[in-house]
């Protein structure tokens, strides 16, 4: 007998002891809801030990034409074993048939809860999106017309887009068309130009050669004093390139003659 009061004691320890840290899990996400929802978040006690949150949703634009009033029952062993209940309330801008989806939306968000992991912002999260998607005004309108003009509208959404391309020639090309056609070709051009590379001309190696000497070989530009050389007499003795560029080719310069810069 004492054993059995020595479990049952044991096991009503251990049970407090895991809703103490359900309870203190709950204070930790409400004030990181607190934070990120700031006025359009309320929490409040409730008698069974758990909390009730409820949170003002409308999408981040402009201008809403959409919200609704999430409301999570959280138990008093949420979130080690039961997930919250959930309702929607005080929706704004949705009809009939949007709210259904809105309810349908909410129902798959709960589905993802797992025990011991909080979940009420994830659920919050997607319900902002589901709102950010169908925020358009008018959806109140429970008129047949409006209902006709919505269904309109999502087929137009859901039509794919239609490429047209002018193929008949006899008909002028419209400024898109001859934009979209010079674009094309200038691109095929580039794309061909990099596949076969550049062409080397004359012209073109005489420039990359010239560079090529100053900066590489270290030889001097053209139009700059060239490097001066003399015998043993003392007497400047010029190079070919000096002479062929002198036009003095074979031609024995003076004694004293200075290259020309």
């Amino acid at each position: 007998l004492r054993a059995a009061r020595r479990s049952s004691r044991a096991s009503v320890a251990s049970v407090m002891s895991a809703l103490e840290a359900d309870a203190e899990e709950r204070a930790m996400e409400a004030e990181a809801l607190e934070a990120i929802f700031m006025e359009s978040f309320g929490v409040e006690a409730c008698e069974s030990g758990g909390a009730r949150y409820r949170l003002r949703l409308e999408p981040e634009a402009d201008e809403a034409h959409v919200s609704c009033v999430l409301a999570a029952d959280c138990p008093a062993d949420y979130p080690s074993t039961a997930p919250p209940r959930w309702t929607i309330a005080a929706v704004t801008g949705l009809g009939g048939p949007a709210r259904k989806e809105l309810e349908a939306a909410l129902a798959d968000a709960a589905a993802a809860f797992e025990p011991g992991c909080v979940c009420v912002f994830e659920v919050a999260s997607a319900l902002r999106d589901w709102l950010a998607e169908h925020n358009e005004p008018g959806q109140a309108d429970e008129s047949m017309y409006a209902a006709m003009l919505r269904r309109a509208d999502e087929s137009k959404k859901a039509a794919p887009t239609a490429v047209v391309y002018e193929t008949d020639s006899s008909r002028p090309e419209s400024a898109e068309a001859r934009k979209l056609r010079l674009e094309e070709e200038a691109e095929a051009r580039r794309l061909e130009r990099l596949r076969l590379g550049t062409a080397v001309t004359p012209a073109s190696f005489g420039t990359w050669w010239a560079k090529f000497r100053v900066e590489v070989l270290g030889e001097p530009a053209e139009g700059l004093a060239d490097v001066v050389h003399r015998d043993t007499a003392g007497r400047v003795k010029l190079t070919g390139k000096q002479q062929f560029v002198r036009g003095k080719a074979g031609a024995e310069p003076d004694a004293d003659e200075e290259p020309e810069p």
